[in-house]
């Protein structure tokens, strides 16, 4: 089989799909390329954006004196270093900073063809759209933080490990890992992963196959054979993270920071949860935004419980007795804190679910591919539940890190329906009939009628679903009439349902409401409305609209992202005592409900700086839950952090003030 023959010849591209496939892959990759290229500067920038937009531009200005030193909470210093070779090729704008995610994020649209030996074509066009047309890889292509750039270090040591020559894969393996410590702290969750799996197999192949060919085995003998190639990836590696921790040999210092800094600061971010979450929270972003995966995902679950050993079978069934067992016991009542779950910081009832579910299963179903030898299977299998346990337990809940489970489970779902659609395709599928397709839906849509029923009663919608549902279940009845139902090949109707789900998706997520506050992606986001303000400040002075240039103050949380905004604006400001404050014509200071501190001969008027929608998951029915997911409609308040705006009174303003 194609997907676990790792030795198979690389074969060429121009053999590996038809004429009409070839066509079909490009408009999806064209579709996600444009998805990633097109109004790139339209979105607010966030607070997290205009740091490293920032950083990067006074490193870019003043190398030698504002060079970047290395600090936990903003990362490594790649991003700067990449920031600069962008500011002098593009110029410093918002567009041109977020053109570095975006070119990464565009790259990662053709990954799969030079992977291309390890699936099936259908796997390779599959793997493509899901890239493409991901609102979440498109998202974080847009934006401008680490997660993008980890990826492309995690795809260099994929390609050490792969398709590269033997003699180099050392080489690129450490660069890789020199570059993502040079991004970001969580190599050492990727380090911890990988050495886990590479134990775990070691142990599994000895003791279950008396074989000695596991990974591990196998690097260490690449080393040995090839030790002077990885003695100069060894050095390439050093010299990378020397330069970029030493901005370019002027800090030394950073060099050692590294080490004496960001061990030590995380695991203090982890002790205190600084951004707190369900355990489940990554669970639910991809719910929220990845829905065909999550389904694909519970099917592969599915099929472990049809295809994996007894004993792995019944332990996972035990596991799922004892989640539910437990679940319905600590239903509606207090979690977090509480012993045992404080272990894990769970949060609810459902949370308790989900750590006794995962946790098992990340095990059953990696042992399960290594019993059977099915190598590849079992390393994207634990690198995908591994991932997804440790993000869950992590301290931090923030979205961006959904994509480091989400990309490896992607790649899992794509092998293993590779594999089952090889070796136990559903008959005829070629030629499926309409009716059977029709009858699915119809069960599907009565089930979630059912279950609605039982939250919210039965209702105008919930009857009207199940109106609908009663003529599909009953479809097969109407095949016996030639005229009216025919056949379907299942793979186009699956690509094409799954396609046009993750476009609308897609485009929802990063056009329709991209900066609003009922986008949970990013968490908080910057308003479309102090975007468009801050747009009209700065028009305002370098088109001299008024004959003059005013002068502008901020203070507070309106410096991130204002301090971007008005980047090369002399007349911004951010320091300034209250006397010089006076000659201002614009302020942006701490919203506050005392109006008796607006200055003298200034008007304020409350401005929305940003917004987040927190779900308030006592409230999630099955209806709101899905709701989300396909029409990104919150079902509890937003918030929003506001921000008082000052104008002297000499004369009417212009701006666009709600």
């Amino acid at each position: 089989m194609q997907t676990q023959n790792a030795t198979a010849p690389q074969p060429k591209i121009s053999d590996l799909f038809s004429r009409g496939e070839w066509l079909l892959f490009w408009v999806i990759a064209l579709t996600g390329l444009a998805l990633r290229w097109i109004a790139l500067d339209a979105r607010p920038v966030h607070h997290d954006e205009s740091l490293h937009m920032m950083y990067g531009r006074y490193f870019f200005d003043f190398p030698d004196i504002q060079y970047y030193k290395y600090d936990p909470m903003l990362h490594g210093p790649f991003l700067y270093n990449a920031l600069r070779v962008v500011y002098s090729t593009l110029g410093s704008s918002t567009e041109a900073a977020r053109s570095l995610t975006a070119l990464l994020g565009s790259l990662f649209i053709f990954l799969p063809l030079l992977f291309r030996q390890y699936f099936s074509r259908n796997g390779v066009l599959f793997l493509t759209a899901a890239v493409a047309l991901s609102p979440t890889l498109t998202y974080w292509s847009r934006f401008i933080r680490e997660d993008i750039p980890v990826l492309a270090a995690l795809a260099i040591l994929l390609c050490g490990c792969t398709v590269a020559s033997k003699q180099y894969r050392w080489m690129l393996g450490l660069i890789a890992f020199s570059l993502q410590v040079c991004i970001k702290e969580n190599v050492f969750v990727t380090l911890a992963i990988l050495v886990g799996y590479l134990v775990y197999e070691l142990l599994v192949y000895r003791i279950a196959h008396g074989d000695k060919d596991s990974l591990l085995t196998r690097c260490w003998n690449n080393l040995r054979q090839h030790p002077w190639h990885a003695l100069v990836g060894l050095a390439l590696a050093a010299g990378i993270y020397c330069y970029l921790f030493s901005a370019g040999f002027r800090y030394w210092q950073g060099t050692i920071d590294f080490f004496t800094r960001s061990v030590s600061y995380w695991a203090e971010q982890h002790g205190i949860e600084r951004i707190k979450g369900p355990f489940n929270f990554h669970i639910y972003v991809l719910s929220w935004y990845e829905l065909p995966f999550v389904i694909a995902t519970l099917a592969a679950m599915v099929r472990f419980y049809r295809t994996g050993a007894l004993p792995l079978k019944i332990v996972g069934w035990l596991s799922l007795a004892a989640a539910s067992l437990a679940t319905v016991a600590f239903w509606n009542k207090p979690v977090d804190g509480v012993f045992p779950w404080s272990i894990f910081k769970l949060k609810d009832a459902l949370d308790i679910f989900g750590l006794i579910v995962i946790t098992p299963h990340a095990v059953l179903i990696t042992t399960d591919h290594l019993l059977k030898k099915e190598r590849a299977l079992g390393f994207w299998g634990y690198l995908f539940l591994a991932s997804l346990f440790t993000y869950s337990y992590l301290g931090e809940k923030v979205p961006w890190l959904a994509v480091y489970l989400f990309v490896p489970g992607l790649i899992y779902v794509t092998l293993l329906f590779d594999q089952h659609f090889g070796r136990d395709p559903i008959a005829g599928w070629q030629t499926y009939p309409i009716a059977r397709v029709l009858s699915f839906c119809g069960v599907i849509l009565g089930a979630l009628a059912i279950l609605f029923s039982f939250s919210e009663g039965l209702n105008g919608s919930t009857i009207f679903m199940l109106a609908l549902a009663a003529p599909m279940v009953a479809a097969p009845l109407l095949a016996r009439i030639p005229s009216l139902m025919g056949t379907v090949n299942l793979k186009w109707l699956f690509l094409l349902v799954f396609c046009l789900y993750s476009l609308r998706a897609n485009i929802l997520t990063n056009f329709v409401y991209a900066g609003h506050a009922r986008e949970y992606l990013s968490q908080v986001h910057t308003t479309p409305e102090f975007h468009d303000l801050v747009h009209s400040l700065r028009a305002e002075v370098t088109n001299m609209n008024r004959g003059y240039k005013p002068l502008i103050y901020a203070t507070g949380e309106s410096v991130w992202p204002i301090t971007w905004y008005l980047v090369d604006i002399p007349e911004y400001k951010f320091i300034a005592n209250a006397e010089e404050r006076k000659s201002f014509k614009y302020q942006f200071v701490e919203y506050t409900q005392d109006q008796g501190a607006i200055p003298d001969g200034f008007r304020a008027v409350s401005v929305n700086l940003r917004g987040w929608w927190v779900p308030d998951f006592t409230k999630m029915t099955l209806r709101n839950f899905l709701n989300y997911s396909l029409n990104h409609t919150p079902w509890s308040e937003t918030g929003f952090t506001k921000v008082t705006f000052l104008v002297r009174k000499e004369e009417p303003s212009q701006l666009p003030l709600q």
